[in-house]
């Protein structure tokens, strides 16, 4: 570190890498300008064995070969530089990705880092996006990321430990979107939008969702099975807003909206849920509507903690409505 550039040396510090690594520099040219200040003109590769990124590590595992290119100014620094990643295997906030390839530049002008057609393989899917990094002055960098996944095996990417009997993580086929902007360090600039959707899912007695359907006494395989997920949110702070989430089974429906903590977990949910399987919850009142109507709704409220969320289940206003129209009181006759 301390051979470093001071510019260089603050990049170090932010980024607090470990691990091994080894520098092969074929070309390193050096010649003046008219100022008789000193040029770099450097082409060569690095390897990194094993290697991790900020002091919470969230960049970590990394194993890749790279490629660079390089002309640095003693004075006014950086003035062109251009890489080729090739990743075997990496892991960002503890989630895997391999064989990772991507291109990287640096445009002086703008200060800014750029990653472009960056790929990955992600649990037996894909990963594709783009990354771009500026330091305002000598301050913070400002991110910006872009992403797209698809073809996601669900089960193996939120799984934390083998599954044990009836204490299972969910399955489903992931794909989605992600924007996100902000600074480095500092949650409270974090904007961004995401959408995901699930396919083929089947609930897990881990997943949160889990909870609800116990709540509303369904233990039947099918009552756990979902065709598809579709979830749309923006990310503002530490906060994941949620504007639309529909859940669709043979059982079963939800569709609601509502926010999650990023940073405590925390959450707040509102859903409808309908389907003839709600008639089990209440027989005395739903199993009639849901043999004159086809189908139950209730309103369900998700509260609490991701871990240990706590669910309170009401019947809709519709259905009083529905009730009224079928007994009209005294006032509409």
């Amino acid at each position: 570190r301390w051979s470093l550039p001071e510019k260089f040396k603050n990049i170090y510090d932010k980024f607090s890498p470990t691990g091994r690594f080894s520098l092969n520099v074929p070309k390193f040219n050096i010649a003046t300008d008219v100022d008789k200040e000193k040029i770099f003109d450097i082409d060569g590769s690095l390897k990194l064995n094993s290697c991790s990124f900020t002091t919470e590590k969230s960049v970590s595992d990394l194993n890749s070969a790279i490629k660079m290119k390089m002309l640095y100014h003693h004075g006014k620094g950086i003035l062109n530089a251009e890489a080729s990643i090739n990743a075997q295997t990496l892991r960002v906030k503890g989630k895997e990705l391999t064989d990772m390839q991507a291109k990287v530049n640096y445009d002086p002008v703008e200060k800014l880092w750029s990653a472009e057609e960056v790929v990955a393989d992600c649990y037996d899917g894909r990963f594709a996006g783009g990354f771009k990094f500026r330091q305002i002055e000598e301050g913070p960098w400002h991110y910006v990321v872009d992403v797209a996944f698809g073809n996601i095996d669900l089960h193996k990417l939120i799984m934390k430990q083998p599954d044990q009997a009836g204490n299972g993580y969910s399955t489903g086929v992931l794909g989605g979107s992600a924007a996100l902007q902000g600074t480095i360090g500092d949650e409270q600039t974090r904007i961004g939008r995401c959408s995901i959707v699930i396919t083929d899912m089947k609930v897990g007695k881990l997943s949160p969702i889990a909870n609800v359907l116990q709540m509303l006494k369904l233990d039947e395989p099918t009552d756990y099975a979902f065709e598809r997920l579709f979830a749309n949110s923006y990310i503002e702070k530490n906060m994941l807003n949620i504007e639309r989430i529909d859940l669709a089974g043979t059982s079963l429906a939800f569709n609601g909206s509502g926010w999650v903590d990023i940073k405590t977990k925390d959450m707040n949910l509102k859903l409808s849920v309908r389907g003839s399987r709600l008639a089990t919850v209440d027989p005395s009142v739903l199993q009639s509507l849901a043999e004159g109507l086809g189908s139950a709704v209730l309103r369900v409220d998700v509260t609490g903690s991701y871990d240990n969320p706590k669910v309170d289940t009401k019947t809709l206003p519709v259905l009083e409505r529905t009730l009224e129209v079928i007994i009209p009181n005294e006032k509409s006759e």
